[in-house]
């Protein structure tokens, strides 16, 4: 199960990730990274990973898609920055946990 939590401040947009990143609920990450997106403007938008306990190879299409969109990434963890890496996606912090 994934929740997903979206902060709207004046200066970014983020979407805090929970949880099993994997379908089905991928598709509803799609649809809160197309609001984000439409409410952001201007600001940065951030995908932040660092409560994200599993990421599913069904997740990479999404989470490439939002890198090719300007999307931020913050993981912490071994696993999930070396995941991403995998893929390609730097993230802008990496934070120990």
């Amino acid at each position: 199960m994934l929740k997903i939590t979206t902060v709207d401040t004046a200066t970014e947009q983020r979407l805090i990730l929970e949880g099993k990143l994997m379908e089905p609920d991928i598709s509803e990450l799609e649809a809160a990274w197309e609001k984000a997106s439409r409410a952001g403007g201007e600001r940065p938008s951030v995908v932040d990973l660092r409560n994200v306990t599993f990421i599913h190879e069904s997740a990479k299409r999404v989470l490439l898609r939002l890198n090719r969109e300007g999307a931020e990434f913050v993981a912490c963890g071994v696993a999930n920055t070396y995941r991403l890496d995998q893929m390609g996606i730097k993230c802008s912090v990496t934070i120990a946990c």
